[in-house]
């Protein structure tokens, strides 16, 4: 509920073993929606809340850069 545009969403089966890391895309306010890539269908846009699996195995966000 607190990420916001630009940043990191962490993806794994635990917070120790991530597979996958996607970037924020949506406003505040908005449904989470991040935009991510695979080897198998490219870049993706995807809508978190729509996801049962993204929902399932997300870990935690991260920010780099304060603004």
């Amino acid at each position: 509920k607190d990420a916001h545009k630009g940043d990191l969403l962490f993806f794994g089966r635990s917070s120790s073993s991530i597979h996958h890391v996607g970037i924020v895309i949506s406003e505040q306010g908005e449904p989470l929606t991040m935009i991510h890539s695979s080897t198998s269908s490219g870049i993706m846009i995807t809508t978190i809340e729509n996801s049962d699996y993204w929902k399932k195995i997300f870990q935690y966000a991260g920010r780099v850069i304060n603004d």
